[in-house]
């Protein structure tokens, strides 16, 4: 979710600390733990009073939650499930998706391909 987050604050400069416990409605000090450890793993680069920038490592890993995402919610929207209800659903679930059922879902919704090649799914968004 930081990584999420992260790319969705990001415009082009810093993301800050305080902008990130606002939107993610954590304490500050949890926020520069967990940004911490990302940039142990390589997730985002960050300095302390200054902010964090996602690396090319953290930015792909946001985008597929992303994609995964948009993909969840577009199927609970197929079966019925209402918009509120199929956002929560979808923004639970996509933490537990393969790749290789991403790509499944992404073919049964003839979400294809979704995103990567600069083109973006009329279905879905991505």
């Amino acid at each position: 979710m930081y990584l999420k987050t992260i790319s969705e604050l990001s415009t082009g400069g810093p993301v800050r600390t305080s902008d990130i416990s606002r939107r993610m409605r954590i304490a500050p000090a949890s926020v520069t733990g967990m940004l911490r450890r990302l940039r142990r793993l390589d997730y985002v680069s960050y300095t302390p009073y200054r902010g964090c920038m996602l690396t090319g490592k953290g930015s792909r890993v946001a985008g597929q939650l992303s994609r995964r995402k948009r993909l969840l919610k577009r199927f609970l929207t197929v079966l019925g499930v209402p918009g509120r209800e199929a956002e929560s659903q979808a923004c639970r679930l996509e933490h537990y998706l393969t790749d290789n059922t991403t790509q499944r879902l992404a073919a049964f919704l003839r979400c294809e391909p979704c995103p990567g090649n600069g083109k973006r799914c009329q279905d879905c968004g991505g």
